[in-house]
């Protein structure tokens, strides 16, 4: 693929996030890794429909050669906005290590004892 194709495609994922709803907006907000990925696909397959990418294109650039790029930009804009990942199996050093983590009433991820 060409470098044109790239910085295209770049610019116009740095867009899409930067303007998405889908990601979370304030300070301490939680979701699972598991999440996270699910809506990373999510935006994928938004981005594909609103861009018109091919299938092919769309899975080099996301999930196989330039992932490290396009998934990097997606998590640096969760962090942008406050929203912590809990990890599944958190590893010295990671933020959540050590933490418990369950569902509060109201549907969302909070610090306390497991839910039993």
């Amino acid at each position: 693929m060409s470098q044109a194709l790239y910085d295209s495609m770049l610019q116009k994922w740095q867009d899409l996030l930067s303007t998405s709803h889908e990601i979370r907006f304030g300070c301490g907000s939680l979701i699972h890794e598991d999440e996270a990925a699910e809506l990373y696909d999510d935006l994928v397959a938004q981005f594909q429909k609103e861009e018109d990418y091919s299938d092919k294109t769309i899975e080099m650039a996301f999930y196989d050669d330039w992932f490290d790029t396009f998934a990097d930009k997606f998590y640096l804009e969760l962090e942008r906005r406050g929203t912590n990942i809990i990890h599944a199996n958190p590893i010295e050093g990671d933020w959540d290590y050590g933490k418990k983590f369950r569902f509060n009433p109201k549907g969302y991820w909070e610090e306390g004892e497991e839910a039993r």
